[in-house]
C-alpha cells in the first residue's frame, strides 16, 4: 500500500469515528402548516 492510500485510509478511520457519537444524538423534527383552498368549481 502506497503512503497515499495509507493515508487515506487513515484519514477515513478518523472521520468515521469522530463522526460516530454524533449521530448516535436522537434528532426530533417537528412539522406544522396551515392549509386552505376548495375542490370543484
Amino acid at each position: 500500500m502506497n503512503p497515499s492510500s495509507l493515508l487515506r485510509v487513515l484519514v477515513l478511520g478518523a472521520a468515521c469515528l469522530v463522526a460516530q457519537p454524533a449521530s448516535a444524538v436522537p434528532s426530533t423534527y417537528s412539522l406544522s402548516g396551515i392549509g386552505s383552498g376548495h375542490l370543484g368549481s
